[in-house]
């Protein structure tokens, strides 16, 4: 077993997680929906629950390597971090207005002026090499489409690189290759997570997965309900390739809210929203530690939040329906 899964803390009655190792924390896009896995980390904290190797795409990436800087503080360091955070330091100005102004030449509405100056304030490594423990940083690489992990060079390009929003933030160069935003081919990076040698995923999934979104009213709406349809079918599709005795530990976001993705007025609210239900979800496996023993399987009723269990016995669907209300369905192998 891993020893990044010890007695827990004592808001968990210091009970144990235990958790084959190493243990990888996926930590998926999102835009400023990113302040939820602040809770989801807070979550895991108290369940001593700690990474062995983080993963991340787009805002992902930027707090899965504030996390990678410190494994043991990180969770309360974002803590303090995002409550700070404001639209006008990372996208200054109103989108209408920057659209309004838009030249044919330029590809994007904003600079990553802000968010290079966010990376510098708060992260203390130069290089990726430099973080306490192994981390990738997930972009797309503009020529082929492909994937791209990015696991060396300078932190700040590779975290720049992961959360270029196509048409928001802009390209960015790193290592000779034009990168864009990780979200568009890896939102929630399980394969990349699996090819670093994890034996525990633990997926920190912020944008409401399972929660059919509401039907769009106008053109900003349809924009980000397009973006989030596409990279949310993406997550549940590499589920099923998750190998069976590989533990998934998929934690539930915080229920639906309908503000842009692009918002940062709702950070108090995004936290305390994931937290919540994840503290039930992860109180639920320490009581019934059988729920802890293989991938999630790929024909799940995505009702609610919704994470699943292949076991021994057969395969066990969580629904939390809400923060206050877990509902357990077994179904017996054949």
């Amino acid at each position: 077993m891993s020893s990044s899964t010890n007695d827990a803390g004592n808001n968990a009655g210091n009970r144990k997680l235990d958790l084959p190792g190493p243990i990888a924390f996926v930590m998926g896009g999102g835009a400023s929906l990113g302040a939820a896995q602040v809770g989801m980390l807070q979550a895991l904290s108290e369940y001593a629950v700690q990474p062995d190797l983080i993963v991340g795409t787009s805002v992902g990436a930027l707090n899965g390597a504030f996390l990678a800087s410190d494994p043991a503080g990180g969770a309360n360091r974002l803590s303090h971090i995002w409550p700070t955070i404001t639209k006008e330091q990372i996208f200054p100005g109103s989108p209408w207005k920057s659209l309004r102004t838009l030249r044919l030449d330029k590809p994007h509405l904003y600079t990553n002026d802000g968010l290079a100056k966010f990376i510098d304030a708060h992260l203390p490594m130069d290089d990726l090499e430099d973080l306490k423990i192994p981390f990738a940083a997930m972009a797309t690489d503009v020529d082929t489409g492909a994937a791209v992990a990015l696991d060396s060079g300078p932190a700040k390009s590779a975290l720049l690189a992961s959360a270029a929003m196509p048409g928001f933030l802009p390209g960015v160069e790193h290592e000779g290759r034009l990168l864009y935003d990780g979200g568009l081919v890896a939102k929630l990076p399980i394969g990349q997570a699996l090819s670093m040698g994890a034996a525990t995923l633990v997926l920190l999934d912020c944008t409401f997965p399972g929660q059919p979104a509401p039907r769009p009213t106008n053109l900003w709406q349809v924009m980000e309900w397009s973006i989030s349809l596409t990279q949310n079918s993406q997550a549940r599709a590499a589920l099923p390739f998750v190998p069976a005795d590989v533990p998934v530990i998929y934690l539930p976001g915080p229920p639906r809210a309908d503000f842009s993705h692009l918002e940062l007025d709702h950070t108090s609210e995004l936290i305390s929203g994931a937290y919540e239900p994840s503290r039930r979800y992860l109180k639920m496996a320490v009581d019934d530690p059988d729920l802890i023993a293989g991938a999630c399987s790929g024909d799940a009723s995505w009702v609610g939040q919704v994470a699943v269990f292949r076991t021994i016995f057969g395969t066990m669907t969580v629904n939390i329906r809400a923060i206050t209300e877990i509902k357990v369905n077994t179904t017996k192998a054949g």
